[in-house]
Parts: C-alpha cells; sequence; structure tokens
C-alpha cells in the first residue's frame, strides 16, 4: 500500500499505474490548497524519451504490472490525486467513513457523461457561444483500496478561482453570463445524479452526518447565540431555520454540496492572470471538489453560493479592498436573477442563506474583524433580497425586534 499523505507516495502510486503505452512518466507531485476533508495533490507528468535503435533491440520484458493501468488522453500533462482519509484533515478526532471516495467518483462519471451525451435537461454544455460553457474534471481512475480518485486537471494557464475573480472589477455582461452558468449547474446536478444513486438516506451518509450532526448545529449556534441580536430576533431567526430544515423537501435529491467561489474555476480570454487581475473574461468554467455531495434541498447548492456572496460583501465593507464591492453586489443580483424562475417559493431562502453568512463570517479570508456585527446586518439585506422569492410570516420579526 502507499501512503497517499506524502508527495512520495502519491508519486510512486501513479508510476505504478501509469500505462506503459502512454509512455510518460511522475515528474513533479505537489500539495494543492483546499480539501477540507481530503488530501488534494497535482501530478505532472511528462513524456518519456523514445527508446535508440540500440535499446530497441533489446528484448523487452514482460511488465509484472496486475489490475487496473492509469490511461489519460496523450496530450495530458498533469492529473489531480484525492486521497480520502480517514479523519477530517483539520480535526483528526472527526472519524468519516472512506467511501466518500466512491461517491465523488460516482458523481463526476455520472456528470461528465450526461455532459458527453447531451442529455441533461437544463443547458449544461450546449450553452450557446456566447455563454459560458461549464465542465466537470473527467476522473480517471478510482481505486477502492487506496480510496483514492484520479481526474483531470481542470487548471489552465488561463484559470483564476471565482473567489479572485471577484477581488477586480467585472462588468455587468460578465458577471451576468458566470450567473446563468452557475445556476444552470445547480440545477443539473439533481436532474442527474438522483436518477442514478436516488435519494435513499444512505448515499454518501458519512458526508451528511457530518454536516446533520456537526456543520448544521454549528451554523444555528451561531445564529441563535449572536451577541448583536436581541434575544427575540436571534430566536425569531433561528426558529426559521430550524423550520426550513424540516422542509418536505430537505433531502429531496442529490446536490453538490460545497458551492461557494473556490470551487469554481473561471477559464479566462487571456493568461494575464497576475494576482488575479487580469482583464480576461471568462469563456468557461469547470466545477471542482465533490467531496461534499450529498442529500439536500433543490435550492440549498444556491443559498451556500448566495451566502458567501453575501459574506465577501461584509468582508469588503469591513475591510475595504478585500474584494470589489460592486462587483460582488453586481454578482449577487444577477445570480437571484438567474435562478428566481427555478427557486422553491415554499422554501426560507433568507434564513438559510444567513446561516451560511453566520458560519462564514468565523474564517479569515473574507477578512470579517467584527463577525457579530456581519451577521446581525445581513437579515435586512437578505430579506430584501428575497422579497417576492419566498415570503415567511413578518410579523414575528416585527415583535421581536421591537
Amino acid at each position: 500500500m502507499h501512503d497517499l499523505r506524502t508527495a512520495g507516495g502519491v508519486a510512486r502510486y501513479v508510476a505504478s499505474l501509469l500505462d506503459p503505452a502512454l509512455r510518460k512518466r511522475v515528474h513533479r507531485v505537489e500539495q494543492l490548497s483546499g480539501g477540507f476533508t481530503n488530501y488534494v495533490w497535482r501530478v505532472m507528468l511528462v513524456p518519456v524519451p523514445a527508446p535508440t535503435s540500440g535499446r530497441s533491440q533489446r528484448r523487452r520484458r514482460h511488465s509484472t504490472r496486475t489490475g487496473a493501468s492509469l490511461t489519460v488522453p496523450n496530450s495530458t500533462t498533469s492529473v489531480v490525486l484525492k486521497y480520502f482519509a480517514p479523519q477530517i484533515r483539520a480535526l483528526p478526532g472527526v472519524e468519516l467513513s472512506q467511501d466518500r471516495a466512491a461517491k465523488e467518483y460516482s458523481a463526476l462519471a455520472a456528470m461528465s457523461a450526461a455532459l458527453r451525451r447531451g442529455t441533461l435537461s437544463t443547458r449544461g454544455a450546449t450553452v450557446s457561444s456566447e455563454g459560458l460553457i461549464w465542465s466537470v474534471p473527467t476522473p480517471f481512475h478510482f481505486c477502492a483500496a487506496h480510496h483514492a480518485v484520479i481526474m483531470e486537471d481542470a487548471a489552465t494557464p488561463s484559470s483564476v478561482l471565482m473567489f479572485d475573480f471577484l477581488r477586480s472589477p467585472r462588468t455587468r455582461s460578465e458577471l451576468s453570463k458566470l450567473a446563468v452558468a452557475l445556476v444552470d449547474f445547480f440545477r443539473a446536478v439533481p436532474v442527474t445524479l438522483t436518477p442514478c444513486h436516488g435519494n435513499g438516506a444512505e448515499w454518501n451518509q458519512g458526508m451528511t452526518e457530518l454536516f446533520e450532526t456537526s456543520t448544521e448545529p454549528q451554523m444555528l449556534a451561531m445564529v441563535s447565540e449572536c451577541s448583536a441580536f436581541g434575544d427575540q430576533t436571534a430566536a425569531y431567526w433561528a426558529d426559521r431555520i430550524v423550520a426550513a430544515r424540516k422542509h418536505p423537501r430537505a433531502r429531496a435529491g442529490q446536490i453538490f454540496g460545497d458551492f461557494w467561489p473556490n470551487s469554481i474555476l473561471l477559464h479566462l480570454s487571456t493568461a494575464d492572470i497576475e494576482a488575479a487581475s487580469g482583464d480576461g473574461a471568462p469563456t468557461a468554467m469547470s466545477v471542482i471538489d465533490w467531496e461534499c455531495s450529498r442529500l439536500g434541498h433543490p435550492d440549498q447548492d444556491f443559498v451556500q453560493m448566495v451566502g458567501n456572496l453575501v459574506t465577501m460583501r461584509a468582508g469588503t465593507r469591513q475591510t475595504a479592498g478585500t474584494f470589489d464591492l460592486d462587483a460582488v453586489e453586481t454578482m449577487i443580483v444577477e445570480l437571484l436573477t438567474a435562478a428566481r424562475p427555478h427557486l422553491d417559493a415554499t422554501w426560507d431562502h433568507a434564513a438559510m442563506s444567513l446561516r451560511y453568512v453566520a458560519y462564514l463570517s468565523q474564517f479569515d479570508h473574507f477578512a470579517i474583524t467584527d463577525a457579530a456585527r456581519a451577521i446581525a446586518k445581513a437579515p435586512e439585506y437578505l430579506e430584501d433580497l428575497f422579497r417576492g422569492v419566498s415570503s415567511p410570516p413578518r410579523s414575528d420579526l416585527a415583535a421581536a425586534s421591537e
């Protein structure tokens, strides 16, 4: 067995899998950022020189390789390997079932196949040349023994994460096209994956249990215990979150599960993206990092992205220059405009977005200096944003605010 927690172990493992017919070898391994529960590596490949005439006359030895080999397109210069460890990387005491490796591979395989066939009921790969085509990394290999998935490296010299893309001014046209692609993607996930995997409680049970027994209670507590709320207001919003989580469609189908700007890799029209300030417009996007895919409400991915964007807005208002405020606010409006016809009017989008703001306000990369203030200011903005989309009773809120 290879130790996939180390670069050396990853290099030896991939080398042992490479199909000799590819005439490629492992050149370098680097650890990528991200991977909440996993080890994520980029494996660089280089061609193996053709044998000289003298060497070619030597008798070729039969390969002793057993099991499946790794076959990738001839043009491939790198792949990404994800090792699914039995504990959360940041919390070694929290154990998770390693079968989530199989779940990620299965999700990627189903999405990739649907895109190739063009059978998605939403637009998917059929977006016009004027829009953004979205894709997912093609999975190349799954190993149950090593709990590992090897997939296409979606990054290119002209790609940038959406999180960094929003640090600079962007045009409304660029953001509108991005919003349409984001909505098209999150709608396509349950359409594609739920028929393949069903909506039984056993789907990615370990990840579902992690969120329901750990992350969701933390989110709720950060709202109910927010020092900038009065007790009644805090309780009111906490009750709305609890009610939304009990919605009849709360686990209606499969969701992406980690829909935030760092899971969106944008491919720009120019390679000049030094410090994420390139002036290239997005021409396509790849959705990466599928480790949190699980069951949820059809709009849950949408509110997670909204929650992230609202947190970015709050961070920029507290720490000027963190992101481009106009770009972030325009992105929020365009995202809602694109999603509005498809949203479930009976679900509480404002409350479910608020819990993400509360949770994310604790993380340094949003540059929020006063988390309680960011949380307390979010409800009014979210209520205005979702007015007419979902309309829970407001009388209790008015009473709580007196």
